[in-house]
């Protein structure tokens, strides 16, 4: 007996540093993912230079084993489209924990409707556009028809025709909201 109480208190911190995450978010929300990344906080995300992943996961019903309670960084990684650091700076809890990506991403549905066939540029509201100096591009998809993540904030969206015709600005401002999906045309 005094053997095992000597062994439990060396025990007791391998037991507190597990750490498990889970993601979830209502069914049909967000485009299919091609990965869910995490990275040390305030280090580069994944497509950058020099990026390093803590772990990834492939779908939202994986779980993730994570190596310490952190800070994190979690990127929402479409099969379409730029990475999106969805949380910052975020702190495990021992145990099992649970990030709701609608609580921190919105979608955009664009229909494109008498559109050209081309790539859809989502950018801040009062972005210059592509040709002009200072243009930067939050999001795209690779079709004009296509449901984009982004943080909640305020909108541009852009169709670059595949024609090589000039990019056009077809929605001037749209509000996405976290957790809500809003339909452009």
């Amino acid at each position: 007996m005094l053997r095992f109480a000597i062994l439990l208190p060396c025990l007791t911190p391998a037991f507190a540093d597990d750490h498990t995450l889970r993601f979830s978010a209502p069914a049909f929300f967000l485009p299919p993912i091609k990965s869910i990344v995490l990275t040390k906080a305030g280090e580069p995300g994944p497509g950058a230079a020099k990026h390093s992943a803590i772990t990834s996961i492939a779908a939202l019903k994986d779980e993730a084993k994570l190596p310490s309670d952190g800070p994190f960084d979690i990127w929402y990684v479409p099969k379409d489209g730029k990475p999106i650091k969805a949380l910052g700076g975020w702190n495990a809890k021992d145990g099992a924990n649970e990030i709701k990506l609608n609580d921190y991403l919105g979608v955009i549905a664009f229909r494109g409707e008498g559109q050209p066939r081309g790539k859809l540029l989502v950018t801040l509201y009062d972005d210059p556009g592509p040709e002009l100096k200072g243009h930067a591009v939050v999001q795209f998809a690779g079709e004009t028809r296509a449901e984009l993540a982004v943080l909640p904030g305020d909108y541009a969206l852009w169709v670059v025709p595949e024609s090589g015709a000039r990019a056009r600005k077809v929605v001037d401002k749209i509000r996405v909201q976290a957790g809500k999906t809003v339909t452009a045309d």
